[in-house]
């Protein structure tokens, strides 16, 4: 599976209620680790801290072992979103 498609069916998964947000986690990490090959050393950085911000609130909940609040939701979602964006923009047609 291309880094554009697995971004696009964990979003659709996400956004359905499909994964959790360990799930939804690592699997922007292997998006990234796979995408990271086609982008410049800037974008591959800019997307890293994106990830980063994800991962962080994804630990919170993780070590409280809870599932996001609504506001908590709303921050993935929005963040999640983000690092979609920025990586399907990014990314060459076809990768």
């Amino acid at each position: 599976m291309k880094p554009s498609e697995r971004l696009i069916w964990i979003g659709e998964a996400w956004a359905n209620g499909r994964i959790s947000a360990a799930s939804l986690t690592l699997g922007l990490d292997q998006v990234f680790q796979e995408a990271r090959d086609y982008l410049s050393p800037d974008d591959a950085s800019e997307a890293r801290s994106q990830w980063n911000r994800i991962e962080v609130l994804n630990a919170i909940l993780l070590n409280e072992d809870r599932q996001p609040t609504a506001g908590e939701k709303q921050e993935l979602d929005r963040l999640v979103e983000e690092f979609h964006a920025f990586i399907r923009e990014r990314l060459p047609e076809g990768r």
